[in-house]
């Protein structure tokens, strides 16, 4: 498999499950000893719904087929996972989404098609046969979209037994070249750190209004805000938002942290996990019973918090 250039890698994310699935035995002695529940293993297979560990009334747990596709300038990468994997919605927040992704389900979603107001010809790819994780990278001019513009990008999937199809879906770059954002600052040890009890809250400067920055009938722009690679026992965590660009502001709840928390690990702050800032474009597709968040944004960045910086959830 290519690893690719412009993520955490997902080795290090399945390597890291590894290395904590091994431990789940001891884990298990621990918690019963201590008369605390261990976390189980689900069966990928399985689907419907969950009470809230947290016992929050507002939230609804599912399990689902999930998708995190990244579309950037230099390239595209696509990630699926069959139907273990455990997501977590808030009656209050229809911006963010809580996800945990059974890693050892990965599996093909049929061929992506990435078409856009650059290309001259659609990106076509399809799944790595070994892990079926999918990059599509254009490396050179011209790229997915220019950065600094505001182009449309259209993706669909046709599908497979696993993963039910992704319709075309549209996004756009966003035509700012840098966003100052105030909160949160990164503190002199590097690492942002989260409490999982507490909103976290983003703030930035919003883009002056321009005809490029109004709302065309195809969705407002949006900043990406994704706390993910929270590796547990038995998932990874993630919480993946996208708040419109134009507003400022945008808060991950209180109840998505502390589920997804309570779920991954829940009596030991959660390490070497990435916060993502980057102004851009975010969709959910939820059609067909699926969760496929995509997020749209340069490689590079474009805000003064460098892309999927490292955090910690406690």
């Amino acid at each position: 498999m290519k690893t690719p250039p412009f993520t955490i890698s997902k080795s290090r994310i399945i390597a890291a499950t590894i290395f904590l699935v091994c431990s789940l035995q001891l884990y298990a002695q621990q918690a019963d000893s201590a008369g605390v529940a261990a976390p189980e293993p689900q069966n990928s297979r399985m689907a419907g719904r969950s009470a809230p560990l947290t016992g929050d009334p507002d939230l609804t747990i599912t399990t689902e087929p999930a998708g995190i596709i990244g579309i950037f300038d230099l390239g595209v990468e696509g990630d699926f996972f069959a139907g273990g994997n455990i997501i977590i919605r808030s009656k209050k927040s229809h911006e963010c989404v809580g996800r945990l992704m059974d890693v050892f389900s990965d599996s093909p979603a049929g061929q992506m098609t990435l078409t856009s107001d650059t290309l001259p010809t659609p990106l076509i790819m399809e799944p790595d046969p070994s892990y079926f994780f999918y990059f599509g990278p254009v490396g050179a001019p011209p790229f997915v979209f220019n950065v600094g513009e505001r182009d449309l990008v259209t993706l669909e999937t046709t599908g497979s037994p696993e993963n039910p199809p992704l319709s075309p879906t549209q996004l756009h770059s966003a035509p700012v070249t840098f966003i100052q954002v105030f909160t949160p600052v990164i503190p002199p040890s590097g690492v942002i750190v989260v409490d999982s009890t507490k909103p976290f809250e983003i703030t930035w400067q919003a883009p002056p209004q321009s005809d490029d920055t109004e709302d065309d009938g195809h969705g407002q722009n949006k900043m990406v805000v994704s706390l993910w690679a929270l590796a547990g026992y038995t998932y990874v965590g993630e919480v993946r938002c996208g708040f419109d660009l134009d507003k400022g502001h945008g808060e991950m709840p209180a109840s998505l942290l502390s589920e997804v928390k309570a779920r991954v690990l829940p009596q030991a702050p959660i390490q070497y996990a990435a916060l993502r800032v980057l102004a851009g474009d975010r969709r959910e597709a939820r059609a067909h019973g699926v969760s496929y968040v995509i997020e749209l944004g340069p490689i590079a960045g474009n805000t003064n918090i460098p892309l999927d910086n490292l955090a910690t959830l406690q």
